[in-house]
């Protein structure tokens, strides 16, 4: 029995020994050889400090490794990898002293005779080091430079964080100032930054805000701005003058926009001026405005401009002097006729001063001609009938001329007579009785007012009169039969040059008569403004009437009255229906 047992053992060893040999060959056959596998790694570091990592793999290494950094770290730095044996290795990462990144990372990997490895990751924790809490530093104030409206303000604001751990919050400003993006900061310590603001002036004026980092930190930084007016006016003072023997006085008004935008500018002024109601002004541009004196207005003026564009204002003084005497006169030459020798014969000339100032003036003309009176004092806008006579004592050519003289006056007016004989009188057919001196006839020894037209080109001929006159239509009225060719026109400002004029524009008008007058009605006006209107016919100007249109017709009112009309209207009815009914 003992030997049965020690047989059977035997041959189970025997089995056992042949297997794991078998198993042996056979393991050694299909094997795969693989580089051993890394060791993931984490660290945890202070921001501006380094670590050393150490890399490794599982197991034992069976023979010398490279480590391979795969991907490299985001935010901090590597040093070169060292070996510290055959299966180990160490690199030293360095963090950034200034970071807002809370986490970085690298991957490594080996290689060996058998190939490279997977990678595995190394995950470093960015710790804030110990120490001071955040502290914000921002500029307390900042002023901005002069600014046209249109134009935007940028201010640029540098933050810092002077202190440790992070300073973080929103930028929080009033409209309509604007923080530019990004709306929100996060500072480490020692980091800083800068962050714009706009502004967008377009109200005249000074301009503040308060631009806030966070309630966390008890700072702030305030924003000045100053807006200015987006034009300028040259001349400060506008002095209208009148051209030598000219009747318009006239300037200009320079408006330069300083803004890049246009600027439309509305203006105002009493009736003793004409210009425009309204120009635009281009960005960074100028208009020249070219402003009038009424022709009708010849004294002293003193009136203001007042220019509005939103809110800026400005009020332009005017100042005009009294026009100089503008003496002319009507005839351009004196010619008698039937004049005989030894007799005075008389023909009229008229003076007239259209001007703002008095003037004398001297009239003087050689022999055989005379003049009476030979001086006249003419006063502003007034006329004067001045009598010429020629008394020659021989026949023949009678020559000669007119001298009328006075402050700034000079006018030269031929003369001529052709005398005949003295006894040509008695052979005449007419006999008419005559003394031997006709006595002249009484001169104007006075100027008066004018209602003629005048000879001055400038000067309205104002012989008619507005009869009606509506928000946008009107009714002219002058003594005279109706004649051919009547047309009506518009005074419009048309400058030429530097030189601003008075230019006329057709308008549509309708004609008939009244009586020993002609009436024209113009519409389509405009209302509550100044109309010059004049009437042209084949002859000449027939008349000039200035005249204001009313404003508009308030329809509201007119719409109340209708309706408590009819209210009025509909009561009456009611009342005697209740009559007639009581009365059945």
């Amino acid at each position: 029995m003992p030997l049965l047992s020690l047989f059977l053992r035997l041959c189970l060893l025997a089995a056992v020994l042949s297997g794991a040999h078998l198993h042996a060959q056979t393991g050694k056959d299909l094997r795969v050889k693989v580089p051993p596998p890394p060791i993931p790694r984490k660290a945890t570091l202070d921001r501006g400090q380094n670590a050393t990592i150490p890399l490794g793999v599982y197991g034992p290494g069976v023979e010398q490794m490279e480590f391979i950094i795969r991907t490299p770290p985001k935010h901090g730095t590597l040093s070169r990898v060292l070996i510290t044996g055959d299966s180990t290795a160490a690199v030293v990462y360095t963090a950034p002293a200034q970071t807002n990144a809370l986490e970085d990372r690298f991957t490594y990997a080996v290689r060996t005779a058998d190939g490279v490895s997977a990678a595995v990751p190394v995950v470093i924790t960015i710790a804030e080091p110990a120490g001071l809490p955040p502290r914000l530093v921002v500029p307390g104030s900042l002023d901005g430079e002069e600014q046209r409206t249109g134009e935007e303000y940028t201010f640029t604001i540098p933050i810092k964080n002077a202190g440790g751990g992070y300073a973080e919050g929103e930028f929080t400003i009033a409209p309509p100032w604007k923080v530019q993006n990004p709306a929100k900061f996060r500072l480490a310590g020692g980091e800083s930054m800068e962050v714009t603001v706009t502004f967008s002036a377009m109200k005249i004026g000074a301009h503040k805000a308060d631009l806030t980092y966070g309630a966390a930190h008890r700072v702030s930084t305030t924003l000045n701005a100053k807006v200015v007016a987006p034009l300028t006016i040259t001349p400060a003072l506008l002095d209208l003058k009148a051209k030598p023997g000219a009747a318009t006085r006239s300037g200009q008004v320079k408006l330069t926009n300083q803004s890049s935008l246009p600027v439309t500018v509305t203006i105002k002024h009493s009736g003793a001026l004409l210009t425009e109601q309204s120009v635009t002004v281009p960005a960074l541009d100028s208009h020249t405005l070219a402003v009038f004196a009424e022709p009708g207005e010849v004294g002293k003026i003193e009136d203001r401009l007042e220019l509005k564009a939103g809110e800026w204002t400005h009020s332009l003084p005017v100042i005009a002097q009294p026009l100089g005497a503008i003496v002319s006169c009507r005839e351009k030459s004196v010619t008698f006729t039937g004049a005989i020798a030894e007799r005075t014969v008389q023909s009229n000339i008229t003076l007239e001063n259209s001007g703002g100032s008095p003037v004398a003036v001297t009239l003087t003309a050689p022999a055989p001609f005379r003049t009476d009176p030979a001086a006249i004092a003419l006063k502003p806008k007034s006329t004067a009938t001045i009598a010429v006579l020629c008394k020659a004592d021989t026949e023949g050519l009678a020559e000669g001329e007119l001298a009328i003289t006075g402050a700034g006056v000079d006018i030269r007016i031929p003369l001529s007579a052709n005398v005949g004989p003295r006894e040509a009188a008695k052979k005449s057919p007419q006999k008419t009785p005559h003394a031997e001196e006709p006595p002249a006839p009484k001169p104007v020894r006075e100027a008066k007012e004018s209602s003629t037209p005048s000879a001055a080109a400038e000067l309205p001929n104002i012989r008619g009169k507005a009869i009606e006159v509506k928000a946008t239509k009107a009714t002219i009225e002058w003594k005279a039969s109706q004649k051919p060719g009547l047309r009506a026109q518009s005074r419009i400002l048309a400058p030429s040059g530097d030189a601003p004029a008075i230019a006329w524009k057709d308008i549509s008008a309708t004609f008939a008569a009244s009586g020993a007058n002609t009436q024209c009605t113009v519409d389509s006006l405009a209302p509550q403004s100044l109309h010059t209107i004049r009437i042209i016919s084949n002859d000449g100007v027939e008349c000039t009437v200035n005249f204001v249109t009313l404003p508009s017709p308030p329809y509201l009112i007119y719409a109340l009255r209708a309706l408590l009309l009819i209210g009025a209207v509909a009561g009456i009815a009611i009342y005697l229906r209740k009559r007639r009914a009581a009365r059945a």
